[in-house]
């Protein structure tokens, strides 16, 4: 393989490297034969002159597509070697790699189960005190999504508090209905005992009557009426007694539920307040929560367009580069289509000559043919006229 020499071409700032053991001596002195011309055809020596260099010239050529070729011999014989190595140490790499990419994948699973099972622990953690906090009222579970590990701290505590207050709601409500049952069910006893008590006596009394009624059958008829009074008497003052006792139980269980009604009137009332300023705090953090979004989302656009500039003006470079480096190489193509142009103007001159003297030919008298040959000698005429122009225009 030839030296290497670098060049300056004149039209850029970077050198042109030029192989193939072409020096710039060599280059020089090639560039020098764009001055020579055959001003003279019959000066041999000028004719001789541009041979040589021609010659040398495509000696030089010559030379460069054979050292071209065996290049290209040589590097495909390495890019084969450099394959064949590649892959042999790819053999040796591969099992490496899969067992690296085993390794690898058996971590991320075995992160991925311990953060599910923290997800979990979480949500079982959180449901636990969910649950201690709304007591026997697991219905009030269902206002919360089933997942509960997904909920950021401050939001979980809400959901702490949100279950406190309805469960206490609930319970007080639930409350009041039981001491309303125990009310009417200790009313009901006291009834049931007064009837069992009104039973009994008058079970006695007739007993004891029917024990006297054959001993004293006259005296109690004497005294069945004045008995019949008494026992009159006694009915009207007994149900005076329970008609009062009545009253008073009602007024005390009218004045009961008045003052229960007032306290569950003030403890909903309560219950409203905090169940509002919870409200409020949770719209407030949602609030937060979608200026923050709308910030990033500001963020995420602005670098975006940053990324998107950058991309646009490091494309408008390489597009600039690109046509420098196009235009440097038409000027180079136009300089090397310009060189042999010129290196073929002595012979394109010879054919120029040579095309004359057929032109001055075909200018000479025509032939003379008869009268009916006329008209096509005119058209051979005009064909070799043609073909003078096509000439002309192939050397041009």
């Amino acid at each position: 393989m030839g030296a290497m020499t670098t060049i300056p071409t004149g039209e850029t700032t970077q050198p042109q490297t030029i192989l193939f053991s072409v020096t710039s001596e060599t280059v020089a002195r090639f560039e020098k034969y764009r001055e020579l011309r055959v001003t003279d055809i019959r000066d041999k020596s000028q004719i001789a002159a541009v041979h040589t260099a021609r010659m040398e010239l495509v000696k030089t050529r010559t030379a460069v597509d054979k050292t071209r070729k065996e290049m290209n011999e040589d590097h495909n014989r390495e890019i084969k070697n450099n394959n064949e190595k590649a892959k042999a140490l790819l053999a040796l790499f591969e099992p490496i790699e899969l067992h690296l990419k085993r390794e690898e994948d058996a971590a991320e699973a075995a992160i991925e189960a311990e953060r599910v099972a923290k997800k979990t622990a979480l949500h079982d953690s959180r449901k636990a005190q969910l649950v201690e906090a709304v007591g026997e009222f697991t219905e009030i579970l269902g206002m919360w999504p089933a997942d509960l590990s997904d909920a950021g701290a401050a939001e979980f505590d809400n959901m702490l508090v949100m279950a406190g207050v309805h469960a206490t709601g609930k319970r007080q409500l639930a409350d009041a209905a039981r001491i309303a049952k125990e009310q009417a069910d200790k009313s009901l006893a006291e009834q049931q005992e007064r009837d069992r008590l009104a039973e009994v006596e008058r079970l006695k009394q007739q007993a004891i009557e029917d024990a006297n009624r054959k001993a004293a059958q006259a005296e109690l008829d004497a005294k069945m009426a004045e008995f019949a009074k008494q026992q009159a008497e006694v009915a009207e003052l007994q149900r005076k007694a329970e008609a009062d006792r009545d009253a008073r139980i009602a007024q005390e269980n009218a004045d009961r539920m008045e003052r229960e009604a007032v306290q569950r009137a003030a403890d909903q009332a309560k219950l409203d307040a905090q169940t509002a300023e919870l409200e409020r705090q949770r719209a407030e953090i949602e609030t937060k929560r979608r200026e923050y979004e709308a910030e990033m989302m500001k963020l995420a656009r602005e670098a975006d367009e940053r990324v998107r500039l950058r991309l646009e003006a490091d494309a408008k470079a390489k597009e600039a580069e690109r046509l420098r480096v196009k235009a440097e190489n038409e000027a180079l193509a136009a300089k090397a289509e310009a060189a042999v142009f010129e290196s073929m103007r002595p012979d394109i001159e010879k054919m120029f000559a040579w095309i004359a003297g057929i032109e001055k030919f075909s200018d000479e008298s025509l032939p003379s043919v008869s009268p009916r040959c006329d008209e096509l000698m005119a058209e051979l005429h005009r064909d070799l006229g043609g073909v003078i122009d096509a000439m002309r225009e192939r050397l041009t």
